[in-house]
């Protein structure tokens, strides 16, 4: 799997960034010609970095298809208008997105292997759509005010992992894909599920995740796919509902016995003491009485 740093290339973040118009590369050849640095190789990618991309209603901002070489996208801004594109890759591999704020438009990855989507502000668009992927990672990403995440037809070690995802529609939905790894990730506020696994998807890792507030509930699995998917050691906090009089808060045993616990030796103490100081009292007086004649 690629890794979050290409060789010992260093993560640099900028302030200042570039206006641009939309970025459109398909092969090797363009993909140096429009990159800022590197030389397409795992120790020193193609660099596009400190990019301002306003697409303004067009397809896309960038729009990457048919390479293979190692690059790079960091520090950039791309703003799109929905339902258009802010990031597009087909047929891509050896690809990394880092520390890039995407703004409206759709992020649609497809048919692409070895790509990594990390420490992104990914926020107010339409939906994130990963395509027939393998190999791939969708890392440590604010999601925020987006449609869903939707992992399509992927397979064979793709994760997606310590993401942050407020959806407006469903948080994280598994469909067709077999083989991923769901962890780690804080899901809630969509207006239906957090979690949805559907379309015959097997075999997958959903643990760990922190699904709450979700409008239509936290996971909608399609029957049968339970006994098919590990999914285990998820924390769920459902929706409160306004209480009506017939309602009433869960219970959380755990507090029930602590406070038990306490009561009890709250108890004791004060039972036990006054028992403990009469009853040496009264052996202290016999001590002292004289006996009888």
């Amino acid at each position: 799997m690629i890794s979050l740093l290409y060789g010992n290339q260093d993560i640099r973040h900028q302030s200042l960034k570039t206006s641009a118009p939309p970025i459109s590369i398909n092969g090797n050849s363009e993909l140096s010609s429009e990159s800022t640095g590197g030389t397409g190789t795992y120790n020193d990618p193609y660099i596009i970095e400190n990019t301002y991309i306003d697409g303004l209603g067009s397809d896309f901002c960038i729009n990457i298809s048919n390479t293979n070489r190692y690059f790079m996208i960091e520090n950039c801004t791309l703003i799109n208008q929905a339902p258009k594109a802010s990031l597009k890759f087909n047929n891509v591999t050896n690809g990394i997105i880092i520390k890039t704020k995407i703004n409206q438009g759709l992020v649609f990855i497809s048919n692409s292997v070895n790509v990594t989507i990390a420490h992104n502000n990914i926020f107010n668009g339409s939906s994130i759509a990963l395509s027939n992927m393998n190999n791939s990672i969708f890392y440590n990403n604010s999601v925020i005010k987006c449609e869903e995440v939707r992992m399509l037809d992927c397979y064979s070690n793709n994760m997606s992992l310590n993401n942050i995802i407020n959806s407006t529609y469903a948080g994280l939905i598994l469909s067709g894909s077999n083989n991923n790894t769901v962890q780690n990730n804080e899901i809630y506020d969509g207006d239906q599920y957090g979690i949805a696994i559907w379309d015959n998807s097997k075999d997958n890792n959903v643990n760990n995740n922190y699904v709450y507030n979700n409008k239509d509930g936290e996971f909608d699995i399609d029957t049968g796919l339970e006994l098919q998917n590990v999914i285990e050691d998820n924390y769920i906090k459902y929706k409160e509902e306004p209480s009506n009089g017939d309602n009433f808060p869960p219970i959380d045993w755990r507090i029930i016995l602590i406070y038990t616990i306490i009561i009890g030796g709250i108890a004791a103490l004060v039972i036990g003491v006054p028992v403990y100081l009469h009853r040496r009292s009264v052996k202290e007086k016999k001590k002292y009485m004289l006996p009888e004649d």
